[in-house]
């Protein structure tokens, strides 16, 4: 009983976190705000990689939290929390950017107080991404650890779609930054029903294994298992290959928002695309895990990242869409092409480790992937902001295809039954 009930509320939990990451988040939604609103280029590049040191230092940092507490529902409600008042305080950031006039001074004072935001929300979701894998691997099974991930991805993504769709004909008759503003208070209010989520949850005996007292043990432990495993090896090599993938969404959504200019007022428009695209994700993501297995999922999301930049291309070269279908289409198939990738990672790593080293390699196996989206993120970001150019396009697409050829390393029998 006590099984089913946090299964429900891990859900619950999940679609609220996911429908603020999708009208909120700090690797998409963020960036195409700095842009739109004019933001320095400086600015919007630094707003993801800022956040994977957070995350980076979260991810350190995670196995230490575990000594002090292993309490399942105190921990879950402190990240929920967390991200609800910071990203009030970027909703708070941009409602008072709308009321800047213009200057260069107004701008920096009223922008870059997001790039603190984007690094403390790193630090907590980078904590995140340790804890929680372990919450889900003590409370539920594989198979409905698996199911619970695409539930919340896909039951997000159709509250973003009702919200956003809904609050179109209300948004459409205020300026682009007050529309910005109160897309971010939807999040921090979803964020705040997320942590309600989090209070009732109960682990009965069960309990989370706590990490290492210290940080350097993380990575002398972490170092000693990856040299020990070549399955972690060649995990954290296919992860590095595949940012372009992880990353694809933020670079289509800077690309959007630079190649149709400032104050263009589109988001909601192509946030509504992005969560059908994670709509259309879940029965697609399930054919693919059952069918195809890991390896299949990462090519199938390697496949799509590829597809997405073709798209582009030929879009901006004839124009064979009005501008809201063509960008709306690039950014709905980014979203499911990313979609794949965490249910396909989570099969694989915690299918291989053992339960007493699970917080150790999960850090980090995350931690080393994190410096190389600390690189690449600034670099893509950069490119993106390219005022449409075509380059950026067949880059993105060569760094796709790239991911394709490095998934033989995959293992393919890495399948829990659907």
């Amino acid at each position: 009983m006590a099984g089913e009930r946090n299964y429900w509320q891990l859900l619950a939990n999940g679609t609220f976190f996911r429908l603020a990451t999708h009208i909120s988040g700090v690797t998409t939604v963020l960036p195409y705000i700095a842009t739109e609103l004019g933001g320095d280029a400086i600015l919007v590049a630094l707003l993801v990689p800022l956040y994977t040191v957070g995350a980076l230092l979260g991810m350190t940092l995670a196995p230490t939290v575990l000594r002090v507490t292993t309490a399942i529902a105190v921990l879950m409600v402190a990240i929920a929390g967390l991200l609800t008042v910071l990203t009030a305080v970027n909703a708070t950031v941009v409602g008072l950017w709308c009321a800047c006039d213009g200057s260069a001074l107004e701008l920096r004072l009223h922008s870059y107080p997001l790039l603190i935001t984007s690094l403390l929300i790193g630090v907590v979701t980078g904590g995140s991404g340790v804890i929680y894998p372990m919450v889900m691997s003590t409370l539920l099974s594989p198979q409905r650890r698996s199911d619970l991930l695409l539930r919340q991805t896909g039951y997000g993504a159709a509250l973003a779609v009702l919200v956003t769709a809904s609050s179109i004909g209300y948004l459409s008759n205020l300026e682009p930054q007050e529309q910005d503003a109160d897309l971010l208070w939807l999040g921090a209010a979803a964020l705040t029903i997320s942590t309600l989520c989090c209070l009732g949850l109960k682990s009965d005996s069960a309990e989370m294994m706590a990490g290492p007292a210290r940080i350097t043990d993380v990575l002398r432990q972490g170092y000693g298992y990856l040299r020990q495993n070549l399955w972690l090896r060649r995990y954290v090599i296919i992860h590095l290959v595949f940012l372009a993938v992880t990353l694809a969404p933020m670079f289509f959504a800077i690309y959007t928002a630079s190649s149709l200019g400032p104050d263009n007022g589109d988001l909601e428009r192509f946030l509504v695309f992005s969560g059908c695209g994670l709509l259309i994700g879940i029965p697609f993501w399930r054919l693919v895990r059952r069918r195809l297995g890991t390896r299949g999922m990462y090519a199938c999301s390697a496949i799509l990242t590829a597809a997405t930049g073709i798209l582009c291309i030929v879009s901006r070269q004839w124009q064979l869409l009005p501008t809201l279908w063509s960008f709306g289409l690039v950014l709905l198939l980014a979203a499911v092409a990313n979609q794949g990738v965490f249910p396909a990672s989570q099969d694989w790593i915690m299918s291989k480790v053992e339960e007493d080293a699970a917080a150790v390699v999960l850090s980090f196996s995350q931690i080393l992937v994190s410096v190389g989206m600390i690189v690449v993120g600034f670099g893509l970001a950069i490119a993106a902001e390219s005022g449409g150019a075509i380059w950026p396009l067949v880059m993105m697409t060569g760094l796709a295809s790239l991911a394709l050829l490095a998934v033989i390393w995959v293992p393919a029998v890495v399948r829990i039954p659907a």
